[in-house]
């Protein structure tokens, strides 16, 4: 299994996601190309799509506000080239809103750990990550993979 997090490249035009009501925006381009990201998201889920992927969990990364989408993480059950063909084929990579991707293996038996209650009584949960290499795509976007040591 593997977490990805997908963080958008800065951008200072904030515009209101029509499809959510005003309870979600994000930067111009990434708004300009979140109906095909979509459609990719829905495709994908089907066994019959050559991006076909077990998705456990696709959500928007979020900035402090609750409401600016400023990235995207999905937990997925699949081999690494897996992952990496069905980031690299989302229309959110190929469109260059993502500036990083990074690529973490996890094992759902020892990926959660408990951590101390915060100040605002929040609990916190945490991934053990060790080593990491670095690559780059054609289109310059910064993918990294991060690897559990044994």
């Amino acid at each position: 299994m593997y977490v990805v997090y997908c963080v958008d490249r800065p951008c200072d035009n904030i515009v209101d996601d029509p499809h959510t009501g005003g309870r979600r925006r994000g930067g111009i381009h990434r708004m300009q190309c979140m109906d095909d990201h979509n459609a990719y998201q829905v495709a994908t889920s089907s066994p019959d799509h050559p991006c076909f992927i077990h998705k456990i969990a696709v959500v928007p990364m979020l900035a402090e506000d609750g409401i600016t989408m400023i990235g995207s993480c999905f937990m997925l059950n699949a081999s690494r080239p897996e992952c990496e063909r069905f980031i690299q084929s989302d229309p959110l990579f190929t469109s260059q809103v993502w500036d990083s991707v990074s690529i973490s293996r996890f094992s759902a038996a020892d990926a959660i750990k408990q951590q101390p209650t915060c100040e605002d009584g929040d609990q916190r949960s945490s991934l053990m990550i060790s080593s990491s290499r670095a690559a780059s795509t054609s289109a310059g976007q910064s993918l990294v993979y991060h690897s559990r040591s044994a």
